[in-house]
């Protein structure tokens, strides 16, 4: 799907039906009906993959705002606290993801279960 399908589709995705388990490897993963479009639509579950191994003691606590943001052929991931603290960084140096930046929200539900909105 092109960029401009994904930004005419995504926004109708607000809340969700269903969470979806995308990763065996994390079986704590969860994606929103959006996020799972978003996966399937632009070849994204590497994108929250990259995400959960992110993951550990200090952002368990964070509610988090995650941003790619494309540079060249690549594109820079951050992860924020909500109020502009980055918390963590990552380049990728290759994707074909359609937009040029994209932005969505995750935190801890409980110990168990991690989610994308």
């Amino acid at each position: 799907m092109d960029a401009k399908e994904l930004e005419r589709q995504l926004p109708y995705f607000t809340g969700t039906e269903k969470w979806t388990r995308i990763s065996a490897r994390m079986p704590w993963l969860l994606l929103t009906d959006g996020a799972l479009f978003l996966a399937e639509n632009a070849g994204a579950f590497w994108f929250f993959e990259l995400i959960g191994s992110h993951q550990n003691k200090k952002l368990k606590d964070e509610f988090q705002v995650w941003k790619l943001k494309r540079d060249g052929k690549g594109c820079l991931i951050t992860c924020e606290d909500g109020n502009l603290n980055e918390l963590a960084r990552q380049q990728v140096d290759y994707t074909d993801f359609p937009l040029d930046d994209f932005e969505c929200f995750a935190n801890w539900d409980d110990p168990e279960h991690f989610l994308y909105a």
